[in-house]
């Protein structure tokens, strides 16, 4: 039996029947883990929601599956927390008649870990906007997966010395925003990440913003989702996650919309990419035979991409010069793509180069690397 199954002192943070501060003797893991595993039948000392903006001294037992995602423990909008330790030690668990959790054994870390039962592990952190405020979250751990955690964790929230109001601020990473920094609940994320599935970021932010309640109706600032830019990277996080998008560019060629110009299957796939512009250009630079102005065309293996590797050609533009060297720079020409190494280099020529008029001085140069 939990040790404050009669304990009815509790302090509501706020008013916030959801959010109830207890008062622990001592938070030793000895002491603090058989009220958590022995919580279930101390339901008058549970909160179902992580406090906003606690600024004080105080403890909270969080029930994780009360809340809509169980990384929301990470979200109470006081700004960023830098991470100070994390200690974890293991212990065996002896119950008693009724399946309470009576006491606990500490395993020594030279022994098998398969010993102990559970790991208890203390995250410390450090309030970034205040630096004397500190936070710690207690967990029972069978894995280090969130999901695999014991329900109720304890959180803490304390000062080195006297209590302050303070004002949360920025993150840091960006000079342009001044705003305070609130961490998004992966909850709100994971609603708005469903949404673009079927929607645009300017709409799935509008829908997520209202199923919150609104600017005005929204329980608290985590729970709405930033702007269209952490939209626009949930969606692309979301796609490179997703198995169903092909990433070969051979196989699809909405890879690079409206670049890659055709595809051949011969002995040796290859992609070539060029613009109509880098056509004219060829066709202006290297198919006459005006001394001093016709330029060559330079062919290369020159990189891998990936597992690909490209072949990358090259022309001059003998109409500039270039200030120091007094010659024709350079520009690139159309690529091509090949999911093997050629053994020697051969130009793909697409329908733009079939015509028989045309005439190119082609140099070459194979690395073999």
């Amino acid at each position: 039996m939990s040790p404050l199954k009669d304990k009815e002192d509790v302090t509501l943070f706020n008013g916030n029947p959801r959010c109830k501060i207890v008062k622990l003797d001592t938070l030793e893991s000895l002491h603090v883990v058989p009220i958590l595993m022995n919580g279930r039948d101390t339901p008058n000392i549970i909160s179902t929601r992580v406090p906003t903006r606690c600024q004080e001294d105080a403890s909270f037992i969080i029930d994780l599956d009360a809340l809509d995602s169980r990384e929301d423990i990470y979200c109470d909008d006081n700004g960023v927390w830098v991470a100070t330790g994390c200690k974890s030690k293991r212990f065996t668990i002896e119950r008693g008649p009724d399946n309470e959790v009576v006491s606990l054994t500490k395993v020594p870390s030279s022994e098998d870990a398969s010993l102990a039962d559970v790991t208890v592990c203390r995250r410390t952190y450090r309030c970034k906007s205040c630096p004397t405020y500190h936070r710690t979250i207690v967990s029972v751990e069978y894995t280090k997966d969130i999901q695999q955690w014991f329900p109720l964790v304890l959180l803490t929230y304390y000062f080195d010395g006297t209590s302050i109001k303070f004002e949360v601020k920025a993150h840091g990473n960006r000079n342009r925003n001044n705003l305070a920094h609130v961490r998004t609940k992966q909850s709100t994320k994971d609603v708005m990440a469903e949404k673009l599935k079927q929607q645009g970021t300017k709409r799935a932010l509008f829908q997520t913003v209202k199923q919150a309640g609104g600017v005005c109706g929204a329980d608290s600032q985590r729970s709405l989702p930033r702007n269209v830019r952490q939209a626009a990277h949930i969606k692309k996080k979301a796609s490179q996650k997703d198995p169903s998008v092909h990433k070969d560019p051979l196989a699809s060629k909405r890879t690079f919309p409206g670049f890659i110009r055709d595809v051949t299957c011969n002995d040796l796939p290859t992609v070539t990419l060029f613009t109509d512009r880098q056509i004219d250009n060829l066709i202006k630079f290297c198919c006459h035979a005006r001394p001093g102005w016709v330029s060559e065309l330079g062919v290369d293996v020159t990189f891998q991409l990936g597992p690909f590797y490209l072949l990358v050609t090259t022309f001059r533009n003998t109409m500039l010069e270039a200030k120091r060297s007094l010659n024709a720079p350079a520009f690139p020409g159309p690529d091509d793509m090949y999911d093997k190494r050629p053994k020697y280099i051969s130009l793909f020529c697409p329908s733009p180069f079939t015509r028989s008029s045309w005439t190119f001085p082609i140099f070459t140069r194979n690395r073999n690397r």
